[in-house]
């Protein structure tokens, strides 16, 4: 569901949505549900087809298995009034994806910093872009 701080025009309010963003596709990639991840993103910004793009992986590659990311507060910048990026070390672990043709596979525990752009738009944060970059 979406963070009760997120309703707040607020630093704090920007990054409790970005590190939600962050924990609900961990959990998208496990359990093939997107709704938590739908609420955070705004469907008219880049972010959103990010969403699309990985419903359309899991349905070629299968889902994951594995202990779910740590995330941990790096950054926050101010780009404009209503629009904030935070970054964050996230560390996932290995994981097993279980693919729909083939053998499951393991992927390698890697540590990446993911910038997360958020805009307040109307009364609620929401995550607009992306960037993930490798440690």
């Amino acid at each position: 569901s979406y963070p009760l701080k997120g309703s707040e025009n607020t630093r704090e309010g920007a990054a409790t949505v970005a590190q939600s963003w962050i924990v609900a596709t961990d959990y998208f990639m496990f359990t093939g549900d997107s709704k938590p991840l739908e609420h955070l993103t705004d469907p008219q910004y880049p972010a959103y087809q990010a969403i699309l793009n990985g419903k359309n992986l899991q349905k070629q590659d299968g889902r994951l298995f594995g202990k779910p990311c740590s995330v941990q507060f790096d950054t926050q910048e101010l780009i404009d009034g209503d629009t904030f990026d935070t970054q964050f070390l996230v560390h996932q672990n290995e994981r097993v994806i279980e693919r729909v043709k083939g053998k499951a596979a393991k992927i390698p525990a890697v540590d990446a910093y993911m910038k997360i752009r958020t805009k307040y738009v109307g009364s609620q944060w929401k995550v607009v872009a992306v960037v993930a970059e490798e440690k």
